[in-house]
């Protein structure tokens, strides 16, 4: 007979002659003439986790009888040597280019950035833990069904997915909503989380999924006017929210400049904000918050002498910049139309 493991001394062993008797970590086929074959189960994990060096002992009793019936018992006793199959291994695609970090999302972002990294663990996988979060084999093959949150410091890890053939787990992130101080540069913003894989054999790999929450600036564009000679002198509207809104990050955004006429390409104005600044046929009011009021100089002769269809155009330059610095310059143009006050006369009394 033969059976798994050891049996107290002076006992015998009946049975399962030239049948697989499964042991510890693989199975024997043991027959009556003592020849035997054992088979090591290498998905076991306890075996996979084996390193050079380490051994595991796979035991199994046996008893031989002789023909007039006496009978010893005894045991067979395999050795398992272990082999290190490799290292545990993170790996998060750079998705970005050039940019730092991993992967890239504007902090105005309403939809989260998607992502995978994958992990490898040729000993048998045990943890992978990701930021302060550690995650079992289970947990992960959960993910699907009950996807687990990550908090960073500046918004949301959500891991949606993972493939135990390839590794890979996948992942969401959105940030908090909050405008960010890019004020130590465009790449000076991220949300890093540290990747550690634990394998069976308790060898430890360990890399950083980095998140870029890129800077929003703002746009200025063009804003336009109108005044009519002898009528309607002033006009008032606002550049940075009404007709001609510019665009705006997540920074409160001011503006920081206005002069008369144009600047070259590129240039950026300063200064006279919230003061009269004069035009070629009127002044101009710019407040920070982009509120203005121009008002037509009616006793220019240039702009006397229009009549009903002719124009002349005022036009002022502004910048605005938002908190980390960001700045966009344009222009607002102001419109006179003429009015034709009247025919010249001769009177001869």
């Amino acid at each position: 007979g033969v059976a798994k493991g050891t049996v107290p001394a002076g006992q015998n062993v009946t049975g399962n002659v030239n049948t697989a008797v499964n042991g510890e970590y693989g199975k024997i086929v043991l027959k009556a003439d003592g020849t035997y074959t054992y088979e090591l189960n290498n998905n076991d994990p306890r075996v996979n986790a084996l390193l050079d060096g380490q051994q595991l002992k796979d035991t199994f009793t046996y008893t031989i009888r002789d023909a007039d019936g006496d009978v010893s018992t005894t045991t067979i006793t395999v050795t398992i040597n272990g082999h290190t199959d490799g290292v545990p291994g993170v790996t998060v695609p750079d998705a970005n280019g050039a940019d730092a970090g991993n992967v890239s999302i504007a902090e105005n972002a309403t939809q989260p950035v998607t992502g995978e990294l994958t992990v490898t663990a040729p000993e048998g996988l045990a943890t992978v833990k990701i930021g302060n979060v550690t995650l079992s084999v289970a947990d992960l093959q959960a993910l699907g069904t009950t996807p687990v949150v990550v908090n960073g410091t500046e918004g949301k890890l959500t891991l949606t997915g993972y493939d135990p053939a390839t590794g890979k787990i996948t992942y969401s992130y959105q940030q908090d909503g909050t405008a960010k101080n890019h004020t130590a540069g465009d790449d000076s913003v991220t949300d890093k989380f540290t990747v550690t894989v634990t394998d069976a054999a308790n060898q430890v790999k360990s890399d950083d999924l980095v998140v870029l929450i890129t800077d929003t600036a703002p746009e200025a564009k063009p804003d336009t006017a109108s005044v009519t000679e002898d009528t309607a002198l002033t006009a008032s509207g606002n550049v940075i929210s009404g007709t001609g809104a510019d665009t705006l990050g997540a920074d409160v955004t001011n503006v920081v400049g206005v002069a008369k006429g144009t600047v070259p390409a590129g240039q950026n104005v300063t200064g006279n904000v919230n003061t009269a600044v004069n035009g070629e046929y009127g002044k101009i009011v710019l407040k920070a918050d982009g509120t203005y009021t121009y008002e037509l100089n009616n006793n220019d002769p240039r702009v006397n002498a229009l009549l009903d269809g002719q124009q002349l155009k005022d036009t002022f330059t502004y910048t605005i910049r938002d908190a980390d610095g960001d700045v966009s310059t344009t222009t607002i143009t102001v419109t006179i139309n003429g009015h034709t006050d009247g025919v010249p006369g001769v009177t001869v009394p």
